[in-house]
């Protein structure tokens, strides 16, 4: 994915007319889901720029397949000139540019993770009319994008003879007490551990391997002896008592293990967001509609056993 940073759209459209010198054709941009079947938004709007109709809004945190189509019938009367966005705080997403017979942009796939800061995203449009060029704003209307999650936990790394240590510093007394760090070691190997800071504010967590990058912590309810290794102790990889496949996936994944009839599962995002609360683990569970990237999963069986690990979303 390529992330754009900037306020507005700049996405080229030409409406040629059959004939020189006619009006130029009506055209609508549409945003679908990939597959198609679900249409966020519609705008339709004619030669001179001006607006007929808009219904729908751009979700958030979702991949949107923007497409262009032309009342004139004609695959080559509009297109993209770039599937490259100066505005909308999105991410596009590569190889996803649909071309017609003359190699111009019908479509692409895009997801907006970030709100406008207070600004409204505007397609920019050029026209070709049987005079000449001429350029409109189109405005888009967007949907709330979710609150950012709260900062509630600093680390620093530090050493203590032969151990590497992660300090960890509760920010704000209305988060979690209760955390699930995930991480990578310089070996390569990914690990998960509790940290708990119902007696103190600080805590720290030792391990004879060095630590490469957090990848996320991740706020959880506190159960009894929760954390009650996290003062010191060596980084637990994840158990094996249940696995995940396919993972990486880009639809469903099937865990296996004793006892997966009556297991629990819930996902969260880099940023510790819930993004899948405890459904049912059996027979699989859907993750189609998350976007691409790294995500933590929780399963726990009916004897309150619970393992963590790490999936990816293609």
């Amino acid at each position: 994915m390529k992330s754009i940073k900037n306020a507005f759209y700049a996405l080229l459209l030409t409406c040629c007319c059959l004939t020189y010198g006619q009006q130029g054709c009506s055209s609508i941009l549409s945003g679908t889901s990939q597959d198609g079947k679900i249409t966020f938004f519609k705008t339709a709007f004619d030669s001179a720029g001006i607006v007929s109709s808009a219904v729908g809004e751009i979700p958030w945190d979702t991949p949107v397949r923007l497409t262009i189509t032309s009342a004139c019938g004609d695959t080559s009367a509009a297109f993209f000139v770039s599937p490259e966005l100066s505005g909308g705080y999105d991410h596009y997403v590569n190889e996803t540019a649909e071309f017609n017979a003359d190699t111009r942009i019908t479509g692409f796939t895009t997801v907006f993770k970030d709100d406008f800061s207070g600004q409204t995203p505007v397609v920019s449009v050029a026209v070709k009319t049987g005079v000449g060029i001429g350029r409109v704003a189109i405005v888009l209307a967007t949907s709330v994008p979710p609150p950012p999650p709260p900062l509630c936990v600093d680390y620093t790394f530090t050493k203590c003879c032969d151990m590497y240590c992660v300090q960890y510093k509760l920010l704000g007394p209305d988060c979690h007490q209760c955390f699930i760090v995930y991480l990578q070691y310089t070996d390569g190997t990914d690990a998960s551990y509790p940290i708990s800071f119902q007696n103190d504010d600080m805590v720290q967590y030792c391990s004879p391997k060095e630590v490469r990058q957090i990848y996320s912590i991740v706020g959880v309810e506190c159960n009894a002896g929760f954390g009650s290794q996290s003062r010191k102790g060596v980084g637990a990889k994840f158990s094996d008592k249940f696995t995940i496949s396919p993972n990486p996936t880009n639809g469903e994944v099937r865990f296996q293990g004793p006892g997966i009839e009556t297991c629990r599962v819930s996902v969260f995002d880099v940023n510790g967001r819930n993004v899948i609360r405890n459904v049912k683990a059996f027979p699989s569970v859907d993750v189609q509609h998350l976007t691409p990237g790294i995500y933590f999963y929780s399963i726990t069986d009916a004897n309150g056993h619970s393992q963590r690990g790490k999936m990816v979303k293609e």
